[in-house]
Order: C-alpha cells, then sequence, then structure tokens
C-alpha cells in the first residue's frame, strides 16, 4: 500500500504469546524509528518523505493501545521499551536513529535511556518530556471527554481531514498517565546525541519542555523553529523542518546496519 510519500508501505505485526504489536515499514536504507504523537498510530506520515528521499527506511509501531497494538504494553514506559527493544530483534536491527514526536517523547526518552546500544541519535519533535495535562488541568479532563473510546469517533469527525490515521483507542489514556512517570535521571542517562526541534509558537507543548530536554540530557543540541504552531511539519517553514533534520542525522551518522 503507497501511503501520501508515494513509496510502498508495508503493515505487520510483531506477536509476542498473546500480545500484539502492529507496525509498518517504508523506505529503504538507515533505520529510523519512529514513535508517533497522540492520537496517531503506525499509519503516520509526517515528515516521512524528506526522510524516504534522503535515503532512510522507517519503522513505525503503533504505540500501546493506538491501531491494533496490545494495551498492555502499556503497563509502563519500561514494559514498553522492552516490546520495541524485542521488535527490532525480530527485525535483526542492531541500532536506529530514534525519532520522537509530542506525546510519545516520554517513550523515546525512556528508550534511549534504557537501550543506549540500541539508538543511534534520539530527535524530539515537539516532544513532551516532563509533567503534562495533569489531573487539575482543564484541558486533561476535556481530553478524557473528546477522546474517551466511546465518543471519539464524533470528535475526529471534527476534523476529519486526519481521520484516515487518527484515532486514539486506549492509547491516549495510557499516554495521559504515563507522561507523567518519565524522571529527569531518564533524560540525565542518554548519552547518544539527541536534537530537539520545537516551534517557538507551539500551543500544545509549551516551550519549556524542549528546554527541560537541553538542560538535562547531556549531548543534545536545541532547535528552535518559527513553524506556525504545534505540527512542525505543516506550512511555509515545512521545508526547513526537513532540511534541519537531515542535517542532524548526517552529522550524527555512526555505523548502523540497513534495513532493506
Amino acid at each position: 500500500m503507497k501511503g501520501e510519500e508515494g513509496v510502498e508501505r508495508s503493515y505487520k505485526v510483531y506477536s509476542d504469546e498473546d500480545i500484539y504489536m502492529e507496525y509498518s515499514v517504508i523506505g529503504e536504507g538507515k533505520p529510523i524509528f519512529v514513535l508517533h504523537g497522540g492520537h496517531s498510530n503506525c499509519k503516520e506520515e509526517f515528515g516521512y518523505k524528506a526522510l524516504i528521499e534522503n535515503g532512510y527506511s522507517i519503522i513505525t509501531p503503533s504505540r500501546p493501545g493506538y491501531g491494533r497494538t496490545s494495551k498492555e504494553i502499556g503497563a509502563s514506559l519500561e514494559t514498553a521499551s522492552t516490546y520495541y527493544a524485542k521488535l527490532l530483534s525480530d527485525l535483526k536491527i542492531d541500532k536506529v536513529h530514534v525519532i520522537a514526536i509530542s506525546a510519545g517523547g516520554p517513550s523515546g526518552i525512556f528508550f534511549a535511556s534504557k537501550y543506549p546500544d540500541l539508538v543511534s541519535t534520539l530527535t524530539l519533535q515537539s516532544a513532551v518530556t516532563k509533567q503534562w495535562l495533569t489531573t487539575k488541568d482543564k484541558e486533561y479532563k476535556a481530553a478524557k471527554i473528546l477522546f474517551h473510546p466511546k465518543t471519539e469517533k464524533y470528535t475526529w469527525n471534527l476534523i476529519s481531514f486526519m481521520n484516515n490515521r487518527q484515532r486514539s483507542g486506549e492509547g491516549f489514556f495510557i499516554d495521559l498517565d504515563q507522561v507523567n512517570t518519565l524522571l529527569t535521571k531518564d533524560l540525565e542517562r542518554i548519552t547518544c546525541p539527541t536534537f530537539i526541534m520545537h516551534s517557538k509558537h507551539d500551543g500544545s507543548v509549551p516551550l519549556e519542555h524542549a528546554q527541560h530536554a537541553h538542560e538535562n540530557i547531556p549531548s543534545s543540541e536545541l532547535c528552535l523553529l518559527d513553524a506556525w504552531g504545534h505540527l512542525i511539519w505543516l506550512g511555509e517553514s515545512a521545508d526547513v523542518t526537513d532540511e534541519k533534520l537531515i542535517d542532524f542525522l548526517e552529522r550524527s551518522k555512526v555505523g548502523e546496519r540497513y534495513f532493506t
């Protein structure tokens, strides 16, 4: 099946006893492991075109509770990271570049912290990196209503242009709980080069999340963008987002095994 990138994308399911993780693979070359944001799944496409055109392959698992991935994988960030490592082992991939997006930020941070030997670089895009949307926040309460599995279809009908992949299932509830379990020490233990990309105008994940990551991840570089908001892959500045990411990846080349 071809995505918006115009390249064939395959969809598969990794299973471990009664636990399942769906994932997609697109492109050929140096492997990138994408941990998508909230309200998404393995059909994610933001920013993929430029990566494929520059010789990268992209592996995107649906995170716990999203798509057809078992919610049990989301028992904790550590549990999820263990299954990501199992998936890469099953694919016989020794090392990947990790891109963690928005609410997928804690997953990428914890994975890079726990499995440093598997991660060449970490890129955080509009990422949550610390406490976010607690039970006291009105946004949290609204999200609990808007994205409840029984009502979210009505929410997404209002933004139907994204409806091909934007369904939350149990995933966003897992995110709301787990983003607040991430510890500063998890950031401090990251040893790989890290690129932190964030719009100065992000109204969904405050800029302080990017600053927090930069202050606590030892080998990190902060890239502030003039993108119009949270979706840094859209609008007039989208090309700048692509160019800066490709530049970082090319500057950080290591001898990872190619995925073909």
